[in-house]
């Protein structure tokens, strides 16, 4: 009697994309979207952030209100947003746990963050212009010491020497004009 194969569980986020594309006003959303907690209601936030709705969202429902929201009604207005208007966005990907040495120094700045939020805040570091600067205030960014040479070696003792013997009120003076 052969064993019987174990049944690979289907991602809810696969669920969800398949739920939200399907094209049907009609079609009942799936218990598994329903009672899972894996997906959290900031998907709406990361799911229109490359659409032309991006703005409009943002402000509607970049709040503290949004936690206070169903979850169901979330995806409810996501279906509802994809099929009035015809948007595609990118396929929902299940946001990655590792954490980074940014991530971690994100995490400790903000402690009330959760992980995936802390993921979304790094992966729009990386694509701003501003990155450069965000890695710097961290401290990821460190000047490189310069080697000196033996000329540069030289040109210190001579200043130092010419420092020594020509301290005079007209040399002070003079860089000051």
């Amino acid at each position: 009697m052969p064993k019987k194969a174990k049944e690979k569980k289907v991602s809810p986020y696969q669920t969800l994309n398949k739920w939200l594309y399907d094209g049907s006003k009609n079609t009942q959303m799936p218990e598994d979207l329903v009672n899972d907690k894996a997906i959290p209601q900031t998907i709406i936030l990361y799911h229109f952030q490359a659409s032309h709705y991006g703005l409009y969202v943002s402000e509607i429902f970049n709040n503290f209100g949004l936690y206070q929201m169903e979850k169901v009604d979330v995806f409810r207005f996501l279906k509802d947003a994809v099929r009035l208007t015809g948007y595609k966005p990118p396929f929902i990907t299940r946001m990655k746990t590792e954490k980074t040495k940014i991530g971690k120094a994100l995490k400790m700045k903000f402690p009330f963050l959760k992980m995936y939020e802390i993921n979304m805040l790094v992966d729009q570091i990386d694509n701003s212009e501003e990155k450069d600067r965000v890695y710097e205030s961290l401290g990821f960014y460190k000047p490189k010491k310069r080697k000196s040479t033996k000329a540069d070696k030289k040109m210190l003792e001579e200043l130092k020497v010419e420092d020594k013997n020509k301290i005079s009120i007209d040399s002070v003076m003079g860089n000051f004009s």
